[in-house]
């Protein structure tokens, strides 16, 4: 599943729409995102996501629509998107609504740290951003 999840190279806007427990995940995704690659990163609800965030797309920004197994939005979305020329991926995680959170949390960080090694990261980028890191830690801990 973290195969099927495209992030996008810098400027690109990696986006995540989804609903129910995958919005929660998308919110995840784009942690992983910011932590990893020091990218731009989005969370959209899927239903909202044609009204608001498709607005400002860009042809270097990548979208990961995620779409319950009954779902039929997403689909329908995708097929939208990658026909106007725009990189989109559907992900549908099978299982309960619990298995597909956990899935879709372990396959993010999967695809964020395949995306960081790919654009020749050594380390996590927030490690590397030291005053970042500094008033992060100071606020969090």
């Amino acid at each position: 599943m973290s195969k099927r999840i495209r992030v996008s190279s810098k400027p690109g806007v990696t986006h995540f729409a989804g609903n129910n427990e995958a919005f929660g995940a998308s919110i995840y995704g784009v942690a992983k995102i910011y932590e990893f690659l020091g990218g731009k990163a989005q969370a959209s609800l899927l239903e909202e996501f044609s009204h608001t965030s498709l607005f400002s797309l860009s042809a270097s920004d990548s979208i990961n629509v995620i779409e319950s197994p009954e779902g039929d939005k997403g689909e329908r979305l995708c097929e939208k998107l990658n026909g106007g020329g725009f990189t989109s991926s559907l992900i549908r995680p099978e299982g309960g609504r619990v298995e597909r959170l956990y899935l879709l949390v372990f396959a993010m960080q999967l695809a964020a740290i395949n995306a960081a090694r790919r654009e020749g990261f050594d380390i996590p980028y927030f490690l590397s951003a030291k005053k970042k890191l500094k008033i992060s830690d100071e606020m969090i801990y």
